[in-house]
């Protein structure tokens, strides 16, 4: 008798759907109580002898849940869940020894006789089959419309403990990246002491706590409320859709102070949007600013580029707005603004305070090396020093402003173009 067996065909998007499942690093883990549940929630609702929770890996179906059934996994290319997988309804087969497609099949032929077979696929919240919640019998028979609708939402169960499951992931994964940033911060802050950026790093690694502290309190308060919504994928998308954005702001802060304490020993010079370097100067300096209470605004009226070391000119805007919140927060009136505009063929940055500016005597010495109007103890002396070398290696200029009512420091850069032809 010759094979009449039809194998299920590979979807369309199945790299697509293989690298989704495999986000979810569930295969070939160990056996969990609550899937278990579920199998045999199903089995018990449309009185079937065997339950699965099928995941469809690139040559087998892996069970994470089997009840009824003594394997873990069985070939791909005779699984009725790669059928089954094709579709978003419930994929029947009342007596596969009248299907063409299986009466030959080795599941079917042999043990466990899998005569009838219904699974309900399993969609990810970005529409991709993972695999199926499937019941089989070794009789033919058929299921009702309420055991097939149980069998659906039980279905969308599944998905929703892989979904927590990886929001989970992804939670300790950000929180294990926290913990070692934290690490190399603390092991380096001898070493970074030892200039003026470092210095720099020093203080604003110890004023970030705040800034971290705020997405933590989100992550923890949505984290506690996931478990009210695993019947309602929407919100819990919502849910999940929060964490990961306050994970990715945790993120964005960390790598910030990593990428400031980078070795500048070498220039790396590159097209870089001067809005988006600002954006990123924001967020290390967001700490100092809500310590004294002096509110740090941007006015953004340019999108142009500029050829730069993007960590230089951070160190830069650091500088230069720190120096401003020092200056003003023992002030009554105390607020620091940054303008960034284009000006004839110049991109313009404005550091701007609340202070009533600098005496002309103390204007002459400003970029002069070690010279500070700061307290002993408070400063170095360097810090407007180092910002006029990195601002020269960058053919850019930066200068007081006289003939404003308050202390402000205007940054000149010659745009991307012409820094590219010049260099």
């Amino acid at each position: 008798m010759s094979l009449k067996m039809k194998k299920a065909p590979i979807p369309h998007n199945e790299r697509e759907r293989l690298n989704a499942l495999l986000e979810y690093k569930v295969l070939d883990t160990a056996p969990e109580l609550l899937y278990d549940d579920l199998t045999h929630l199903a089995s018990s609702i449309c009185q079937t002898p065997i339950a699965l929770v099928s995941l469809i890996d690139s040559e087998r179906q892996w069970f994470k849940s089997h009840h009824g059934l003594d394997a873990t996994e069985t070939p791909r290319d005779i699984s009725f869940c790669g059928h089954a997988i094709h579709g978003r309804d419930v994929f029947v087969v009342e007596d596969s020894f009248k299907d063409l497609r299986f009466a030959d099949n080795p599941l079917v032929t042999g043990a466990p006789v899998v005569r009838f077979y219904a699974g309900a696929p399993l969609i990810n919240l970005n529409g991709l089959a993972l695999g199926t919640l499937c019941v089989i019998d070794h009789n033919p028979r058929t299921l009702s419309s309420d055991q097939l609708k149980a069998l659906e939402s039980l279905a969308r169960q599944v998905v929703t403990q892989l979904e927590l499951r990886k929001a989970n992931l992804l939670l300790k994964s950000k929180f294990e990246e926290l913990q070692n940033a934290t690490k190399q911060l603390g092991e380096s802050q001898a070493l970074l002491i030892q200039s003026a950026k470092m210095a720099s790093l020093g203080e604003l690694s110890a004023g970030i706590a705040h800034e971290i502290n705020n997405p933590l309190a989100i992550i923890s308060g949505n984290a506690g409320l996931l478990t009210k919504f695993l019947d309602n994928p929407e919100k819990l998308a919502s849910k999940v859709e929060t964490i990961k954005k306050s994970c990715d702001r945790i993120s964005r802060i960390v790598q910030g102070l990593r990428k400031f304490s980078r070795s500048g020993d070498k220039s790396n010079f590159q097209d870089h949007e001067l809005c988006d370097i600002i954006k990123e100067t924001a967020i290390l300096t967001a700490a100092k600013s809500n310590r004294h209470s002096t509110p740090v605004t941007f006015d953004f009226k340019s999108h142009s580029h500029v050829f730069c070391d993007e960590v230089e000119i951070e160190q830069v805007l650091v500088n230069l707005i720190n120096n401003a919140i020092d200056a003003v927060k023992d002030r009554s009136e105390k607020w620091v603004k940054v303008a960034l505009f284009d000006d004839t063929n110049s991109v313009v940055i404005r550091v701007t305070d609340s202070g009533p500016g600098i005496p002309e005597s103390v204007r002459n010495k400003l970029f002069d090396p070690f010279f500070t109007t700061k307290k002993v103890g408070e400063g170095t002396g360097l810090g407007l020093s180092i910002t006029k070398g990195i601002l020269d290696e960058h053919k850019a200029t930066i200068t007081v402003v006289t003939d404003s009512p308050n202390t402000c420091f205007e940054i000149r850069f010659p745009r991307a173009e012409e820094m590219k032809n010049a260099a």
